[in-house]
């Protein structure tokens, strides 16, 4: 049953320790991105498959209880480990967990998720072409391809070589022709940040062959609408230790002609026009969180980063592709040139909440931390929260009228 209101957080249904949590759970979520509509078509992700990358091979009884708090059913995970993916090479379940349980609050039904474990003792680079590799091997997944890619981890792009970064492209590019969707997280540093002192932007969302997503704050009314939604970010108030929103132009890639729209002006990017991320933005604070439960961390808290905001969003891109399945259309394959289409398009309020608030800056204070070239919000586009987030169900029906070619 739906508990007491708290400020600004909205109204959580769920067991007594997801409650307890304070984290936002899958009806929150759910209306706040407008997907409840979708549900109620018989929209719930059935006969879509996705993959995600992880670094540790999960037991799949802490999804049972996740599932049963929120009267779902346990979602349908099926793991398998590419070479070199042994247990002296785990790292975290941390981030399998949240993928796997952000992705089911918003798309319970889902055929299955598979979460591909590649060790990450040798450097992402080397992590994420094997992660592709299985991604676009049929024969490690009963035969068929993924319909969607839900990557929640990446590094700068100048961590990569050459020659790592041209392959891990084409294999994005050959995910694209083959139909698959593939979101990524922006990263959790702030505007150009990365793992060292050196600024940057993260891949492979940079990459002009995935969408690339950004985080937010939410804030939830009484019916769990959206009262605010600014960009994330710690930065103001944690200097030292802050995180926030991926972003920035990449050093590596050229902006892709469908990269136009409101906010998109010289003035956002100085030199040659380059790729430009992110596309999207979702829920990414720590603080509410998205409800995740991990008997290994203590049982039920809050997840959060662009980590949750990718899956979150992967979840509706997933009930568009449901849709298209059923309605007998190609599938959706590349869906950022659709998006920028639709931002610059008369309905781009309807589609996208717009966020307008804050900066991504890891110097929120300064001049440059102020202007859209330095990570602050604006109207339409910006380094932070790209075009905004999704109207779930706005979107499906965007999709159903602009099909991609056969």
């Amino acid at each position: 049953p739906p508990h007491s209101v708290t400020s600004l957080t909205g109204t959580p249904e769920g067991c007594g320790g997801a409650i307890k949590s304070g984290a936002l759970t899958p009806n929150q979520l759910s209306t706040a991105y407008d997907v409840d509509e979708l549900h109620s078509r018989g929209l719930d992700g059935s006969g879509v498959r996705v993959n995600t990358l992880s670094s540790f091979v999960v037991g799949t009884s802490d999804f049972k209880t996740w599932a049963n708090c929120f009267n779902l059913p346990a979602p349908r995970v099926n793991q398998f480990a590419m070479p070199g993916g042994v247990a002296d090479t785990q790292d975290d379940p941390d981030e399998t967990v949240l993928d796997v349980e952000a992705l089911a609050a918003l798309a319970p039904g889902l055929k299955q998720i598979t979460p591909i474990f590649v060790p990450l003792d040798q450097g992402f680079s080397n992590s994420f072409i094997l992660f592709m590799l299985g991604a676009l091997d049929p024969g490690r997944q009963d035969g068929t391809l993924p319909d969607v890619l839900s990557i929640s981890d990446g590094v700068c792009e100048y961590r990569f070589n050459k020659s790592e970064i041209y392959l891990s492209n084409r294999l994005l590019a050959e995910a694209a022709v083959l139909g698959v969707t593939a979101l990524s997280a922006s990263g959790d540093l702030g505007f150009q940040g990365c793992e060292t002192s050196k600024p940057g932007t993260s891949f492979p969302a940079s990459s002009p062959y995935i969408t690339a997503v950004g985080g937010t704050n939410l804030s939830l009314n009484a019916g769990n609408g959206i009262v605010s939604q600014p960009v994330w970010s710690t930065y103001a108030t944690e200097p030292q230790q802050g995180v926030g929103s991926g972003g920035g132009p990449s050093h590596f890639w050229s902006r892709p002609g469908y990269q136009t729209g409101p906010g998109i002006t010289p003035s956002i990017q100085s030199g040659n026009p380059m790729r430009l991320v992110p596309d999207l933005g979702a829920m990414a604070s720590f603080k509410p969180g998205v409800a995740v439960f991990q008997t290994s961390t203590g049982g039920w808290g809050g997840g959060g980063g662009t980590s949750a905001a990718t899956p979150i969003t992967a979840a509706m891109v997933a009930l568009a592709v449901q849709q298209e399945k059923q309605a007998g259309r190609p599938p959706l394959g590349l869906i950022t040139p659709l998006l920028y289409r639709l931002g610059r398009g008369p309905g781009y309020g309807t589609t996208f909440y717009d966020v307008t608030v804050g900066t991504s800056s890891r110097k929120p204070n300064s001049a440059a931390g102020k202007t859209p070239a330095g990570g602050a919000a604006q109207p339409g586009y910006d380094l932070a929260t790209g075009l905004g987030s999704l109207k779930a169900t706005a979107f499906a029906d965007a999709v159903a009228a602009n099909p991609p070619a056969p």
